[in-house]
């Protein structure tokens, strides 16, 4: 029995080598009624809805990154991040994926989301069920502002670089601390140390790939973003408009879909020294 031993380098953060990632811009951003809850807001009876992007196309054999922003409220939101499909809401099919809590704040900031997922059925919806609370029920219905900025299947680094269906025994990664990884379909990260290793070969490592986030220079959204705000400010500090104007109005500004194949991506430089029986 032999091993091979090497090194695989990424010295390039200039954003021009996209290979890990092929991005997909299907997808339109909507609400899904919450059958399961309803809200009053002063006399009337509304329904709740959750924000999400649906229209997608996720197939059970790919990993997903996706990443958002998601506009601060006063107070703080807690959401469920579940996959769905969007028109089957009897049987309740679903995939949850994780719990993103987005502290209340200054209304003018956007908290940056970001997350890795595998479908284990065939679903097209991301929804971002948010936790209600009472003042959901007493007071006005909130409506989460959402811009959705990037979804690409994730490339597998071992297929593209050391070979088909190899087996790493001991891999470890340098680069910076926090370094988003998917490893085997799972979202790892690099410690404070900048250093992540699978050393005691229990585990083969069949998958490995590193995401690479779109870089912030999209002045698209940076203006929608800014416009959201000034709407938002201007619902808050017109003394003319009633309660149920202002909940109306804040219902009417939709989320914001970014998704475009023409987007530079950007990645810290790393190092991956790995083993394998030969």
């Amino acid at each position: 029995m032999s091993y091979i031993i090497g090194q695989y380098n990424h010295n390039s953060a200039s954003g021009d080598d996209n290979k890990f990632l092929d991005p997909i811009t299907s997808g339109i951003p909507s609400r899904r009624e919450d059958t399961g809850d309803s809200g009053t807001s002063e006399a009337a009876l509304s329904i709740f809805t959750n924000e999400c992007i649906t229209g997608l196309e996720l197939s059970t054999t790919e990993y997903y990154y996706f990443r958002c922003q998601i506009k601060r409220m006063d107070n703080t939101q807690q959401f469920s991040v579940k996959l769905v499909n969007y028109d089957n809401t009897i049987d309740g099919v679903e995939q949850y994926i994780k719990t993103v809590i987005v502290q209340g704040g200054d209304r003018d900031e956007w908290v940056n989301v970001e997350f890795l997922f595998h479908p284990i059925v065939q679903f097209d919806t991301i929804l971002f069920q948010l936790k209600r609370t009472i003042d959901d029920y007493r007071e006005m219905i909130r409506y989460p502002k959402i811009a959705y900025i990037q979804l690409g299947a994730i490339n597998d680094l071992i297929n593209l670089e050391i070979g088909n269906n190899i087996r790493l025994l001991k891999i470890g990664v340098q680069s910076h601390p926090g370094l988003t990884m998917c490893i085997n379909g799972e979202e790892i990260h690099t410690s404070r140390s900048g250093i992540f290793e699978v050393k005691n070969g229990v585990i083969p490592v069949t998958f490995f790939s590193v995401v690479n986030a779109a870089k912030e220079n999209d002045t698209t959204l940076e203006d929608w973003k800014n416009s959201i705000n000034q709407q938002i400010d201007d619902i808050e500090n017109d003394p003319t408009l009633t309660p149920e104007q202002k909940e109306a109005a804040y219902a009417a500004i939709n989320s914001g879909k970014f998704f475009e194949t023409s987007k530079t991506y950007a990645i810290d430089a790393f190092t991956l020294d790995y083993m394998y029986e030969n």
